[in-house]
This record gives C-alpha cells, structure tokens and sequence, in this order.
C-alpha cells in the first residue's frame, strides 16, 4: 500500500531534475534585496541536490563558472579573480575546487568585507549604531530609516548601484533628497 502510495505521489525522477534545474537557474542572478547568507545556503543545497540527480548544470566547472558570475553583482573584483583562477586550473588540467569551498570562500571574503566597512563607517559618523546621542534613529535623506546594517550608502534613492533592474522611485523622494542636498 506505500509503495502503490509512493508510486502515485511522488514526482518522477524528470520532473524533480526540471524543478531543480529551473531552481539553479533562478540562483544565477543575485538581486541586492534577497538575503545573501540565505541565497549562498541555496546554491550549496541546490548544487548537492543537482549531484544527487546528476543534472547537467551542475557537471564540471559549470557551476562553478556560474557562482563566479552571480558573486561579481555583490563584489565584482573577487567573482573577477576568481574567475580567472578556475581558468588557470582548466586550462592546466589541475583539480578545480568543489562549489561548496568556493561558496564559503566568498562567505568568508564577504563578512570580512562588511565587517571593515561598518567599523570604518562607525568612525565616520558622530553615530551609535546608526543612532544620534539622544538614541534616535537618523533619517537618511529618503525620508527612510535604514537598518543598522544598511547606512546611507545602500539607500537605493543615494546610491544607484544598489538598485535591482525592476527598481522603480518616486519623483518626489527624488525631489525631496535634491531640495536637502541644494540646503
């Protein structure tokens, strides 16, 4: 009776391999408003599924090659680097690393890389924790209050580069940011 249950509820070995390879193409583009940790967990769960069923996206240095270009939206110079050393060890015919070290790799690139950046960016600002000395939150210039984390500089309306394809503003934030920048 399981079995005859199994048989009639479970999806068949093709349908999971499309479902998969439709998940690992959608993890290709990085958008700056999906969780990173959250994203890169994704990649080493989908790329050990994939190995499982043997897709093809996952074969070689596919997925490696494929990791390397959705990092270069979140740090463009490392995904570059990268890149090129997986080339070296192609061309030369050495052992490629495995996805998952590569994905931790950058894991570990990345956090050391926010973690300078908000200590410098502390010491820039006559903040607490994104907090003036009353313990008020500051606005930015949007008219937003950004997370801790965010600051200023990942505000979509002040720096372009953290805007996603489909980002749309509005004209009056706009007006209102070069109104407090003419002031």
């Amino acid at each position: 009776m399981l079995v005859a249950l199994k048989k009639r509820l479970a999806p068949t070995d093709y349908a999971r391999k499309l479902d998969l390879a439709r998940k690992y193409n959608k993890l290709k583009t990085y958008s700056k408003r999906d969780d990173l940790e959250k994203w890169l967990k994704d990649w080493e769960t989908t790329f050990a599924d994939g190995k499982k069923l043997q897709i093809p996206e996952v074969a070689e240095e596919r997925s490696l090659f494929d990791f390397t270009h959705a990092i270069s939206v979140v740090d463009s110079g490392y995904a570059l680097t990268q890149e090129y050393f997986i080339n070296q060890k192609v061309k030369n015919g050495d052992k490629l690393l495995e996805l998952y070290d590569l994905v931790e790799d950058f894991r570990n690139h990345y956090r050391r890389t926010e973690a300078l950046k908000s200590s410098s960016s502390h010491s820039a600002f006559a903040t607490l924790n994104g907090e003036n000395q009353d313990g008020e939150k500051k606005k930015c210039l949007c008219g937003g209050l950004h997370d801790n984390k965010a600051r200023w500089g990942k505000c979509e309306y002040i720096a372009p580069k953290n805007r996603s394809s489909r980002w749309k503003g509005k004209q009056e934030t706009f007006n209102k940011i070069n109104k407090a920048l003419k002031t």
